[in-house]
């Protein structure tokens, strides 16, 4: 399995698998989760938090 993360905007990004026979290298499955930030205490979509986004850069 393959996983990428692209699309960022202000509030969240995408996340895109490829899901493939690894055997044969034929490719199984595409899938994308689209991930929004929500503010629980506030109830309202919010800016990506910057932990994710160190997280992110820093396994890139």
């Amino acid at each position: 399995m393959d996983i990428a993360l692209d699309d960022f905007n202000k509030y969240g990004c995408d996340i895109y698998y490829l899901i493939s026979n690894k055997k044969t290298a034929v490719e199984v499955a595409h899938a994308k989760t689209g991930i929004v930030f929500f503010d629980y205490e506030q109830r309202k979509v919010t800016s990506i938090p910057e932990a994710f986004t160190e997280k992110v850069v820093k396994n890139t």
